[in-house]
């Protein structure tokens, strides 16, 4: 037996429900399509963050030893920044030599590599395919093209500091100022963010912050420690292995180990085909080389 139904079930929405509604679902679209538009500032706060976490442990080590935190921190940034500069001196000819060869030489490998595949499939091949579909199939020029120009686009974004330089001192410049804030005074903005928290959740959220910022900063290092190691061990292995184009051939791999699980066999690609420039039987060790790397 269904008695009366309560007033506010009864009625449906108002006209100032319906405008508050509307404003709702406008105010998160625009400010949707304003962190879209911002991504590339929102990235580089992140990265400032990130690294300005990392950097105050440095600092806070430092402090303890009597080196106020201001001076700490401009210490280690400067050192930080010197150590990349040098190695840019010292590499960033010998990279750009060799990431021209690799763009010049990398679609003629690949073709190589596809005549030899084609060549071992035989009639087999011929038979499975009709007269359609080989008429369809992409010629070896464009095959080439097409793979001259994604190497291309990868240039642009592995190694954007010989192309835009400007946009790139830019970022570090930003990422560099918001990690020495970050790193001189980190209890500002830890103070900052608990303001925000209701007060009897603060407790747990600072112990959340805690176990946030340890485990940002082990993840840094750890990842900056393998991308490391594994370019270093790539760009050797292949050196002695005489592949063209090794230490170009390295970076890549160490930048791709920041990409999880695929960026290994994405950096195992042009390397192989880079040494099947010379035979099946070098790109077979490469092959096992990457595999024993990664291992």
């Amino acid at each position: 037996m269904s008695g009366p139904v309560p007033p506010e079930y009864s009625r449906g929405w108002s006209s100032r429900d319906i405008v508050r509604a509307a404003f709702i679902v406008a105010g998160v679209v625009i400010a949707l399509r304003f962190v879209w538009a911002a991504r590339s500032v929102f990235v580089l706060g992140f990265l400032g963050v990130l690294f300005g976490i990392t950097l105050s442990a440095g600092v806070t080590w430092l402090h303890r030893r009597g080196v106020p935190r201001g001076i700490g921190a401009l210490v280690l940034v400067l050192a930080v920044l010197g150590i990349f500069v040098g190695l840019g001196l010292i590499v960033a000819p010998r990279i750009t030599e060799q990431w021209q060869e690799l763009q010049h030489q990398l679609p003629d490998a690949l073709s190589q590599v596809e005549d030899w595949v084609r060549e071992r499939q035989g009639g087999v091949a011929k038979l499975l395919e009709s007269p359609d579909e080989v008429a369809r199939a992409p010629k070896p020029e464009t095959i080439r093209q097409t793979v001259a120009q994604q190497v291309s686009k990868l240039g642009a974004n592995f190694f954007a500091v010989f192309s835009s330089t400007l946009a790139v001192l830019g970022a570090i410049i930003i990422i560099t100022f918001v990690s020495v804030f970050i790193a001189v005074d980190p209890r500002t903005y830890r103070r900052g963010i608990m303001h925000l928290i209701p007060h009897q959740h603060r407790s747990k959220a600072g112990e959340l912050l805690d176990a946030m910022g340890a485990s940002l900063r082990r993840w840094l290092v750890a990842q900056s420690i393998g991308m490391l190691v594994i370019g270093s061990v790539s760009t050797v292995a292949l050196l002695l292995l005489d592949v063209r184009a090794a230490v170009a051939l390295g970076i890549i791999a160490g930048i791709l180990e920041a990409v999880p699980y695929f960026g290994p066999i994405l950096s195992a690609v042009p390397a192989m085909a880079m040494a099947f420039l010379d035979g099946p039987e070098k790109a077979l060790w490469v092959a096992l080389a990457y595999i024993a790397i990664q291992q």
